[in-house]
């Protein structure tokens, strides 16, 4: 058996055995709590593997709309990369059918990110934090360097405002946006 095949069969067995504890902690808590409940449980769990957990609780009709508008939050701000955890058609999906309520007017975002992300769906409402992005992974290796991008986002734009939604997160002045909705962008 050569590296690669050994590294994909130790794969194979702890994503088989993860899935199996998901389903277990699962049944555990749907007996004893709400779906909503249950799913805000199991994001403060993973936050690796929550936003697809996330989606198969939701697909696979575990959880109501309430519970998809609780653990959509947490799932999103959870992963290091969430357009990397599901596609951006997915993520997009889901903050739709959450139908979290927009903003009334346009809002000004920034984007920290190389060229080749800066169209992404998490923009900040605050300057500093998208250079603090850009900063950070231009210090990375392999990482081009980052630019500030700026744009003004229409209401509809808009999918959500994590830090309304949740009030104990990091205070990013985060906002998930939908990319093909938003303007051209400027860089700062």
């Amino acid at each position: 058996m050569t590296g690669d095949s050994s590294l994909a069969e130790l794969r194979r067995s702890i994503r088989s055995a993860r899935d199996a504890r998901y389903r277990e902690i699962w049944a555990s808590l749907a007996d004893r709590l709400t779906p909503t409940e249950a799913v805000a449980a199991l994001m403060s769990i993973d936050r690796v593997d929550g936003p697809a957990m996330l989606f198969d609780m939701w697909y696979g009709r575990r959880i109501d709309r309430p519970g998809l508008m609780a653990g959509l939050p947490a799932a999103w701000s959870g992963a290091e990369y969430p357009e990397r955890s599901l596609t951006r058609r997915v993520w997009i999906d889901l903050f739709r059918l959450a139908a979290y309520p927009p903003p009334a007017e346009p809002v000004e975002l920034y984007r920290g990110a190389p060229p080749r992300y800066a169209r992404g769906m998490a923009w900040t409402t605050r300057y500093s934090k998208a250079e603090w992005f850009a900063g950070r992974r231009g210090m990375n290796p392999g990482h081009a360097v980052a630019h500030v991008y700026t744009v003004v986002a229409p209401p509809e734009a808009i999918l959500a405002d994590i830090d309304a939604l949740e009030p104990d997160g990091r205070g990013e002045g985060e906002m998930v946006v939908d990319p093909s909705l938003i303007g051209a962008l400027r860089r700062v």
